[in-house]
C-alpha cells in the first residue's frame, strides 16, 4: 500500500509494544479524523501488541484510515512518501528512527520524554506532552502548517552527541 498524495499521511515506525504508546496515538488520531477525514496513519512494525492495536483500530472505526503494514526491512523509502513522522513513546532511548526521519527531510512530532527530547530540542521538531489531547494538537499543528521541515545537520548532531 502506497500513501495517497492527496491525503495527509502520518507515519510511525516502532516496535508494537506498550512503551511505544500506539493505543494513545490511535485515540488521538481518531479525534483528528473526526474533523479531517483526509488523514491517514501508517504504522510500520511488529510486536506483542499487534492484535490489541488492530482491535483498537476497529473499535474506534479507523480501518479505512489506519494502515498497519508490519515489518519493513528498510522503512526509509516508505517514510519518505509520507508527510509527517510521529513517535509517541512513553520512554525512548536514542530515538534513532527520529534521526532517520529528519535526515530524509520529514517534519517530526514526538512525545516529550528524555530520548525524544534530546533529539528534538532546539526546534528540530515538535515536542508534545504524552496525552491524547497533546498528541492530537501536535497533528493539528502539522495540518495547520505550523511544523515545517528544517534542515537537519546530522554530522553536527553526531559531533555534539559524541562530545
Amino acid at each position: 500500500m502506497r500513501p495517497n498524495k492527496n491525503h495527509v499521511n502520518f507515519v510511525n515506525v516502532a516496535r508494537l509494544s506498550p512503551e511505544k504508546n500506539h493505543l494513545v496515538l490511535i485515540d488521538a488520531f481518531a479525534k483528528l479524523v473526526k474533523e479531517n477525514s483526509n488523514c491517514h496513519l501508517y504504522i510500520l512494525g511488529t510486536g506483542p501488541l499487534d492484535n490489541d492495536i488492530k482491535r483498537k483500530i476497529s473499535e474506534v472505526g479507523l480501518k479505512k484510515h489506519v494502515h498497519m503494514l508490519g515489518y519493513m526491512e528498510n522503512p526509509s523509502m516508505f517514510v519518505y512518501l509520507c508527510d509527517c513522522f510521529i513517535l509517541t513513546s512513553n520512554y525512548e532511548g536514542q530515538g534513532l528512527v527520529l534521526l532517520e526521519a529528519m535526515i530524509i527531510g520529514k517534519p517530526v512530532i514526538g512525545t516529550d520524554v528524555p530520548g525524544i527530547h534530546s533529539v528534538l530540542e532546539n526546534s528540530r521538531g515538535l515536542l508534545v506532552n504524552n496525552s491524547v489531547e497533546e498528541i492530537y494538537q501536535g497533528m493539528r499543528e502539522y495540518i495547520d502548517g505550523k511544523i515545517s521541515t528544517t534542515y537537519f545537520d546530522y554530522k553536527s548532531y553526531n559531533k555534539e552527541t559524541l562530545n
